[in-house]
């Protein structure tokens, strides 16, 4: 069981609100960082991605399984799943809307905010990458993102800080934007996909 909680008490204006100081801020961000810099080069494919995706996207939908699980043994009910989108418009929408998001916060969170920790990126081996120093870097954006998230509520919340944490691993360790990217697209869709299948 794979959810992702749809916040109840949110309204429109205050979703926006959220949409607007979590998104586009960091959106801002981003934008600001590539033209300052103009590092073009980590949107290009690398020959490793289909594999951080084959590995990234298991290991998403097994975060998403514990947080579930969490919720079912402790009895707290995660809140209303999400709306199965109804249509082709609405799957559209749906998909590109899972996609562009899971770039937009992959960018942001693992590239730009684990890149703009000094030191990270200067060994190659797996002992500097995965050393304490390294691994000290990543509560930061980790916390950030899930915080980002804590409109899905507290179990929304947990799943995005054990995703982070997953992510941010893989990005070290492999560098590759699309792998983690596409996985993270592709989990939010098979988020919708589940609740088109309990209907």
């Amino acid at each position: 069981m794979i959810f992702l909680p749809r916040p109840e008490t949110f309204s429109s204006s205050t979703g926006e609100l959220w949409r607007s100081f979590f998104w586009r801020i960091p959106a801002l961000l981003l934008v600001l960082f590539l033209l300052g810099e103009g590092d073009f080069r980590l949107f290009r494919p690398r020959k490793g991605d289909l594999a951080v995706l084959g590995i990234s996207f298991p290991g998403l939908c097994f975060t998403g399984f514990l947080t579930a699980l969490a919720a079912a043994l402790t009895g707290l009910v995660p809140g209303k799943d999400l709306s199965a989108p109804a249509g082709l418009h609405s799957w559209i929408r749906v998909i590109a809307g899972s996609l562009s998001a899971g770039y937009l916060e992959e960018t942001y969170f693992r590239v730009y905010l684990l890149r703009r920790l000094p030191g990270l990126f200067q060994g190659k081996t797996a002992e500097h990458v995965f050393s304490r120093e390294n691994l000290g870097r990543i509560p930061f954006p980790v916390l950030l993102f899930a915080f980002c998230h804590i409109y899905e509520g507290p179990w929304g919340f947990v799943n995005a800080l054990l995703a982070g944490v997953f992510l941010s691993l893989v990005y070290i360790k492999t560098s590759s934007l699309h792998g983690i990217a596409l996985a993270h697209g592709l989990y939010n869709i098979t988020v919708y996909l589940r609740a088109a299948l309990e209907l």
